[in-house]
């Protein structure tokens, strides 16, 4: 007996919304399509895209979650031809009914990679913005690192303090980039429990510790001088230098020097102008390309696009840091160091928080806090004076 002939079909019903549109809303169901004995039986992927993000061979593109979407889509398609070619052998016919059955036991999997990927599915089909979906998926990579927490049985207080305890002692993570582990965790704890998979969230009896908190998020302008100027004969140890030091230079955020382009600059009354959007917020923001940023940039070709692990620059950042400034610091922390610079020197608060494209003034105000304790610490040398 012939086997069905099973394809995918994208929007049968022609009703999604071009990716590339501002007001695209409207998504299309992928759907299986299977062709026996003259008949069309239609079977849910349970993912819905826009017009643009589905390509015949390549699949889901043009979208944050390809490769788990893609992973997703091929697990399925195995499972259904596995399932029909059972049943035409065993009994000669096909039975839809059965079909849906092994699909559906196969969707309540509680592997957590499986429950993580369906809460992201889930997700970015309510439109979640990307910032939060790597925030999401970041979880998965970290628990698959972990190794302990591999089934939702294993979400567990003793876990969760293990867990805990690798964030500070393996990963050595900051104790803000705990803090935002442990909260995903939680979320996706409670919205297993209110899916009647787990029992209680165990976050509600965890006290988890906090690593040392560093107080200085940024450089001062005799270190940053030192920074600019330490002879360093590595390739790769020179690029991340130039593109800390052009964060300082710019404000830039690290997301932002990665996606700048020469073509966003331009020139007004002798100034280099860059006109662009930031990637978090979505908000425009102008700066001036000051002279020493662009000479830095020209040695690029006009961009910043050799990194390929962020991890791995974060490592160089802290080694090279520690190295000339005797401290680890991070990229960010040169977006802060223009913030306070250009505070130092009298440029009101209002113009920096245009610079650095933040949606709310009291972002900012952060940086003056940081100044205003700088000056507080100085009265400490007078206390053995008066």
């Amino acid at each position: 007996m012939q086997l069905p002939i099973v394809k995918l079909v994208f929007d049968r019903k022609k009703v999604a919304d071009n990716y590339r549109s501002k007001t695209a809303k409207k998504k299309g169901l992928l759907q299986f399509e299977i062709y026996h004995e003259r008949k069309r039986k239609y079977i849910s992927t349970g993912v819905k895209l826009l017009k643009g993000q589905w390509h015949e061979q390549k699949w889901v593109i043009n979208h944050p979650n390809s490769a788990n979407l893609n992973q997703q889509i091929k697990t399925l398609h195995e499972l259904i031809i596995t399932n029909l070619t059972q049943q035409i052998t065993s009994t000669g016919k096909v039975s839809y009914s059965e079909l849906e059955n092994a699909i559906s036991s196969e969707e309540s999997s509680d592997l957590i990679d499986d429950v993580l990927a369906k809460i992201y599915d889930d997700y970015v089909e309510r439109g979640m913005n990307y910032h939060t979906y790597m925030k999401y998926s970041s979880v998965r990579t970290l628990l698959r690192d972990f190794k302990h927490i591999k089934s939702i049985n294993d979400l567990t207080y003793d876990n969760i303090l293990l867990l805990d305890k690798y964030m500070v002692n393996t990963k050595k993570f900051s104790s803000g980039t705990i803090t935002l582990y442990h909260g995903a965790i939680s979320h996706i704890c409670t919205l297993l429990v209110n899916q009647g998979k787990l029992n209680r969230n165990p976050y509600s009896y965890v006290n988890t510790s906090r690593p040392k908190v560093i107080k200085t998020k940024y450089l001062t302008e005799e270190e940053i001088k030192k920074f600019r100027t330490y002879s360093l004969t590595k390739s790769n140890e020179q690029y991340v230098r130039d593109f800390c030091v052009f964060q300082a230079l710019t404000g830039l955020s690290f997301s932002d020097v990665l996606k700048l382009k020469s073509e966003n600059i331009e020139e007004r009354d002798g100034k280099l102008i860059l006109i662009d959007r930031r990637k978090k917020t979505d908000i425009q923001y102008s700066i001036v390309i000051l002279p020493a940023a662009m000479e830095i940039l020209n040695r690029y070709d006009g961009a910043f696009n050799e990194i390929k692990s962020p991890s791995c620059f974060n490592d160089i950042i802290k080694r090279i840091s520690q190295r000339i400034l005797g401290r680890e610091v991070t990229s960010h922390c040169f977006r802060h160091t223009f913030a306070t610079t250009a505070l130092r020197h009298g440029i009101p608060i209002e113009y920096v928080s245009k610079m650095l494209g933040h949606t709310n003034i009291k972002t900012t105000q952060r940086y003056a806090k940081v100044l205003a304790q700088d000056v507080i610490d100085q009265f400490d040398k007078l206390a053995d004076v008066f």
